[in-house]
């Protein structure tokens, strides 16, 4: 896909609203890469990941008007590495410290962010929680109420094994994650309950590397960008929601 930034924010295929006076709001065309959100910023690419609470860059990252600085390297996360992980360059990474300024939304239909000030929009209303500066919402899975981190760094959807004892797995993929690299998991198909709507998804195994991690923080797993799959995504981390628009038909949104 050819990238274009539209800094102008005009409206795009009606799902991403004008700008307002005083307003600050960017959209910007995102590539998907095996469910990775690869977003071009002013000519550079980078990874939107709300699972990792710092962004990475050799240089401060303009979005929407605003320079936000960045770290060079975090838990022996770069550009560097994580182009050599996803085989396509990657400059670095936009964590949940730039992204608390600004309502996000994505679209898979339309391939775009957006950054803005607007209050976040979508009829599925969903708390959320916040645990070392990522966010963390609770889902009914597989038939019980569910902590999850909210994890724009993993295609793949992942629960801790103990949930999965007793279920009987649909097959096994290739998958990756920024603190794992590529890695193999089987893979199960579970309802899941956003607000009042069902919807069938699917849950790998979290990488023994992750679990540590997960366990501390009291959840049981991290919800991937599958859900874009199924849903417009609106994260207000200054206001503790995401807002999901349920969208007419899946899209396609690869995870793997």
């Amino acid at each position: 896909m050819a990238f274009v930034a539209n800094r102008l924010a005009q409206p795009v295929m009606g799902c991403f609203r004008v700008m307002r006076d005083h307003t600050r709001m960017a959209n910007y065309l995102f590539q998907n890469h095996r469910g990775s959100i690869l977003v071009n910023v002013e000519g550079s690419v980078f990874l939107l990941d709300t699972g990792t609470p710092f962004s990475v860059a050799d240089n401060p990252i303009p979005i929407a008007g605003v320079t936000f600085p960045a770290e060079t390297c975090y838990l022996g996360i770069d550009g560097v590495t994580l182009s050599e992980q996803l085989n396509t360059p990657v400059d670095g990474l936009i964590g949940t410290d730039i992204l608390r300024h600004f309502n996000l939304a994505v679209y898979a239909g339309e391939g775009m962010v957006q950054f803005s000030q607007l209050p976040a929009s979508g009829e599925i209303v969903v708390p959320i929680a916040e645990c070392a500066g990522m966010p963390v919402v609770a889902l009914r899975v597989g038939g019980r109420v569910c902590r999850m981190f909210l994890d724009t760094g993993s295609g793949l959807s992942l629960l801790l094994p103990e949930l999965l004892s007793g279920t009987e797995s649909v097959g096994n993929t290739n998958a990756w994650y920024p603190l794992v690299g590529n890695y193999r998991t089987p893979f199960y198909r579970l309802e899941t309950i956003f607000g009042d709507r069902n919807q069938s998804m699917l849950f790998g195994v979290a990488p023994e590397v992750l679990r540590p991690v997960m366990e501390t923080a009291n959840v049981h797993g991290m919800l991937g960008t599958e859900l874009l799959k199924f849903y417009g995504l609106n994260l207000s981390l200054r206001d503790r929601v995401i807002r999901l628009e349920a969208q007419s038909g899946n899209q396609h949104f690869e995870t793997a």
